[in-house]
């Protein structure tokens, strides 16, 4: 397969979960550039966007920011609760678990979040940390109104198509066979190599919207993924990982057939200009 580089990770900072949304204030703001990793997670991200101001040590965004971390690892998969009422008191968190990771994982995951969150960025008001099992974010707006689908990379021409029909078709798992909005996909690539995938959206949205935000991480690839032997992507309101190497819990849900590659026809040859003869004289226009 030739010289390939590793995994590239990106995300935004509109990480948004579903599961469970513990609610805290709101001011719509345009979305962040992405930010593109190729070192391991865990990430953290200090006041992400817009600019961050800082909160009282002993205050009561603080209290409530405490507040929330008693209490939302314990309920990652319940529905939206709230912490604080008023501005600018009041604070929104989401967190969101891999879709295989199990309840115990999970509620150790987003309870490193939150100590990581606040050891890494004291007193932010805006903080998002995304582990390899989970993602958090709060923050002082609501950023749940925003709409960031985002992307992140792989390589030569053979790859990229097994990478799309593996994407694609595992998106579409993700959207309409399961409720929890997940999917796991494998496709044989080679004699030594075979494909890993994983998607996800937050389960509240629907099959057409979930599906709508997949599709658009997967009109991406061929821009963004190049060169890479897996990438993974976070956006606010869906996920997708794939690798060479198995990464989640259990069988794939999706199994597909070993991928078939046809080369596309070669491009016509250039039109040559006319030609015409006069007596013992050629004239090329």
């Amino acid at each position: 397969m030739g010289t390939r580089r590793p995994t590239r990770y990106c995300f935004s900072s509109h990480i948004a979960g579903v599961a469970a949304a513990l609610i805290l204030a709101a001011l719509h703001a345009p979305p962040p550039p992405i930010l593109a990793q190729e070192q391991l997670p865990p990430w953290l991200l200090c006041g992400p966007a817009p600019a961050s101001s800082k909160c009282k040590a002993n205050g009561s965004y603080q209290a409530n920011i405490n507040q929330l971390s008693a209490t939302l690892p314990k309920n990652t998969s319940s529905t939206t609760g709230s912490a604080g009422s008023s501005a600018p008191d009041v604070v929104y968190a989401l967190a969101l678990c891999r879709g295989d990771a199990n309840a115990s994982a999970c509620e150790g995951c987003v309870a490193a979040a939150f100590a990581g969150a606040q050891g890494g960025c004291p007193l932010y008001k805006d903080v998002m940390v995304l582990y390899d099992l989970c993602q958090l974010r709060f923050s002082n707006r609501n950023f749940s109104l925003d709409d960031d689908y985002i992307v992140s990379t792989p390589p030569a021409e053979a790859f990229d198509a097994a990478v799309r029909l593996l994407v694609n078709a595992t998106a579409n798992y993700a959207a309409e066979n399961s409720s929890r909005r997940f999917g796991t996909g494998e496709e044989g690539f080679d004699k030594k190599s075979r494909i890993y995938a994983l998607a996800q959206c937050t389960p509240d949205k629907t099959a057409d919207v979930c599906r709508t935000c997949l599709t658009t991480i997967a009109n991406q690839l061929p821009t963004y993924f190049g060169g890479f032997n897996g990438g993974v992507i976070f956006g606010a309101w869906c996920s997708f990982r794939y690798e060479l190497d198995p990464f989640f819990s259990g069988r794939p849900l999706l199994q597909l057939p070993a991928f078939v590659w046809t080369p596309p026809p070669p491009p016509p040859a250039p039109a040559l200009p006319a030609i015409t003869s006069q007596g013992n004289a050629w004239d090329v226009p």
